[in-house]
C-alpha cells in the first residue's frame, strides 16, 4: 500500500513539474542561442516538448543554422528537433495563401496514420502561422502533428497546441 501510494505520489509530482521542466529547458537553450557568438539568432523560435527542444525560425546561411544547433546540444539538453530554415534555399512557393496553407496541412493531418486515435485540428493560419489544437494518443503523435505541419511549403512557424488526451481527463476530472 505504501509503495503504492509513493508511486502515484511521484507520477503526481511529475505531471505537475513537467511544464517547469520544459520552461526551464527551453530558457536553457535560448541562454545557449544568445552566446552564441556571430549567430544572427533573433528569428530563431525555442520550444520545449517533454525535454526534447524545437528549433524554428529563419537565419542567413546554414552555418548559423549548424552554429544553432550546435549551441543547444552543447547545453546538455535532450533530443533537438532543428527545423530552422535557410533563407534563400529550399525556396518555398513565394505567396502561398494562409487558405491553400490550412488545406495543406490538414490534408497531411487527416492522413497521417501515426495521428490515429488522435485528435488534431488547425485552429488558425495567419502570415503562415499554423496554430494546432486538440489532443494526442502520446507525446509522439504531438510531435508528428508538428512535424507534418512545419514541412508543408510556406509554413513559416507552427505553435503547437496540441495536449494529450490523459492530461485533459485529469483536467475535466479536476473541473
Amino acid at each position: 500500500m505504501t509503495r503504492q501510494r509513493g508511486a502515484e505520489t511521484a507520477s503526481y509530482l511529475a505531471a505537475v513539474f513537467a511544464p517547469f521542466r520544459d520552461a526551464w529547458t527551453a530558457a536553457r537553450a535560448r541562454f545557449a542561442l544568445l552566446a552564441t557568438e556571430g549567430a544572427a539568432m533573433s528569428n530563431v523560435t525555442v520550444e520545449a516538448i517533454r525535454g526534447s527542444v524545437i528549433l524554428s525560425g529563419d537565419v542567413a546561411s546554414r552555418d548559423a543554422r549548424n552554429r544553432a544547433e550546435a549551441a543547444v546540444r552543447a547545453y546538455g539538453g535532450g533530443g533537438i528537433s532543428n527545423q530552422i530554415r535557410v533563407r534563400g534555399e529550399d525556396c518555398l512557393r513565394p505567396g502561398a495563401s494562409d487558405a491553400e496553407i490550412r488545406t495543406a496541412v490538414a490534408a497531411r493531418l487527416r492522413h497521417a496514420p501515426e495521428l490515429r486515435g488522435s485528435i488534431v485540428t488547425i485552429e488558425s493560419v495567419y502570415d503562415g502561422v499554423v496554430r494546432l489544437i486538440g489532443a494526442a494518443e502520446n507525446a509522439a503523435s504531438a510531435a508528428r502533428a508538428f512535424d507534418l505541419a512545419v514541412e508543408v511549403p510556406g509554413v513559416r512557424r507552427v505553435i503547437n497546441d496540441v495536449a494529450l488526451q490523459s492530461q485533459e481527463a485529469d483536467a475535466a476530472d479536476a473541473a
